[in-house]
């Protein structure tokens, strides 16, 4: 009986904090890395998503941060003409001296479910990693009296690489070496018939 009470407390106290940061913490903003479809393409497209977690928010604001190595000489372009939010008062513009996009948005009548905020294209000249993290941010619920509500967001860590910006791509790469593999196929059979002749 013990063991039984033993194991459901638990798994129990597991769950209860499993669960707990999406309550303790409100809506929820993510950035997801998009794959680009283009070929010769050299940018990272990340997308800045929110989930106000069935809260109704109306406005949502903060500072995307950038930081390490890839993120000196590092071109962003923002894009919103997709985002759930219509209404700009602050628009997300890259400010290359703070390394920052500063932004505040929002939308009559609030919305509840997970969406886009804006869509960033990044790209460097330098090869590395690129930390980007949500910080300074708050939204407002939709309430009538601009409650604030906090919102939890974990850092994105991504590697520049500079091959890909020299226009080689992985299938670049793949062909050359089918290929080199061809020639030498080739090379070794003439070889072999020559061989065979004599």
């Amino acid at each position: 009986m013990n063991k039984i009470f033993l194991m459901f407390s638990v798994g129990f106290t597991g769950l209860v904090l499993l669960i707990m940061p999406q309550i303790v913490l409100g809506a929820e903003l993510t950035f997801k890395v998009v794959p680009n479809i283009a070929v010769n393409d050299n940018t990272i497209t990340v997308e800045v998503r929110i989930d106000p977690e069935s809260k109704k928010l109306n406005v949502v604001e903060g500072t995307i941060s950038f930081s390490g190595t890839a993120s000196d000489n590092l071109s962003v372009q923002v894009e919103n003409g997709q985002s759930v939010l219509p209404l700009w008062p602050v628009p997300p513009l890259y400010i290359e001296s703070e390394k920052a996009i500063n932004f505040t948005g929002g939308i009559p009548g609030g919305f509840d479910n997970e969406g886009l905020l804006f869509r960033m294209r990044l790209s460097s000249t330098l090869y590395g990693d690129l930390d980007i993290s949500y910080v300074n941010g708050s939204a407002y619920l939709n309430d009538g009296k601009g409650t604030g509500e906090s919102i939890y967001s974990e850092p994105l860590k991504i590697r520049i690489d500079l091959g890909a910006s020299s226009g080689f791509t992985q299938l670049m790469y793949v062909m050359i070496a089918l290929l080199i593999v061809a020639v030498l196929f080739i090379v070794y059979r003439y070889a072999y018939k020559r061989n065979i002749k004599k």
